[in-house]
């Protein structure tokens, strides 16, 4: 037996108006589905919502704070549907030494950021959830060894991560210290564990990356952590709501049995309906 109409509508009516997670950063955000094979915190996180949300990965390799500026325009459309949070993630292009391609100075870095915060707030009338995070420690060694040139260092990082901190308390966003939850403030033996280039995260640091961001969310905005499994409501994670949900589920499920609706009814409606005060 199929679900009743008015469940059946309700699923179409989820489905077709599923909320957009926007992720928009630079190659720390494009390789966050993966790159060769590995997982990445994005799909991590894709895989999480995939009950609740669709997630949109704006990521561009090399980018920096100015290059996500004149990007703005570009994700007008997607900023004007229905978002449930955005990740905003630039800062380790930036924070190259100057003189190189990708620098940006520190005031104007921080002018580019509250600029790219403001961008997206406007494009809604309410006040969607910004998570802001920081560059990852840096391994000059190994990227100097990778790249050819040591144009990065662990101190700029961290620079750049305090002014993604303090843009962030001014805009009233949240931040994920990802310099910190990777251990930057260690040696590169124990922080180099998380990167493969260098720069750039391996499995072991996309993983942690992602259980960062989920404590945050957990903590911060308990009313946008991912569907629980099993759900076909709707129901978001509030408490008190995941008995009612289970109840339903179970319904629908026994009615799609060979038994009667009367069978279904005497064994699962009425003793809800008698426990009810």
């Amino acid at each position: 037996k199929t679900p009743s109409k008015g469940v059946a509508r309700k699923m179409a009516t989820e489905l077709s108006s599923r909320p957009s997670i926007v992720l928009f950063g630079d190659s720390l955000t494009e390789q966050g589905f993966g790159v060769n094979g590995r997982v990445g915190w994005a799909s991590l996180l894709s895989a999480d919502y995939s009950r609740r949300a669709d997630v949109f990965n704006r990521g561009y390799f090399g980018y920096n704070s100015k290059h996500a500026v004149d990007l703005l325009p570009s994700l007008k459309s997607l900023l004007e549907g229905d978002v449930l949070f955005c990740t905003v993630y630039f800062g380790a292009n930036d924070a190259t030494t100057p003189g190189s391609k990708q620098f940006i100075p520190e005031e104007q870095f921080a002018t580019n950021l509250s600029t790219i915060i403001t961008t997206i707030r406007s494009q809604k009338d309410r006040k969607v959830p910004i998570i802001v995070m920081t560059p990852p420690p840096l391994n000059g060694e190994a990227w100097a060894k990778f790249k050819g040139m040591a144009n990065r260092t662990n101190e700029r990082h961290l620079r750049y991560g305090n002014i993604v901190k303090e843009v962030a308390k001014n805009c009233d966003c949240s931040v994920l210290d990802v310099w910190t939850l990777l251990e930057g403030n260690t040696s590169s033996d124990i922080y180099g564990n998380y990167l493969t280039d260098g720069l750039h995260l391996n499995e072991k640091g996309n993983r942690k990356l992602y259980q960062g961001l989920k404590d945050l969310i957990r903590n911060e905005y308990p009313d946008i952590v991912p569907q629980r499994a099993g759900s076909i409501t709707g129901v978001k994670e509030n408490v008190g709501m995941n008995f009612v949900d289970d109840w339903v589920s179970l319904i629908i499920i026994l009615t799609s049995l060979p038994f009667s609706y009367y069978a279904v009814s005497r064994l699962c409606i009425q003793p809800v309906f008698k426990m009810r005060p």
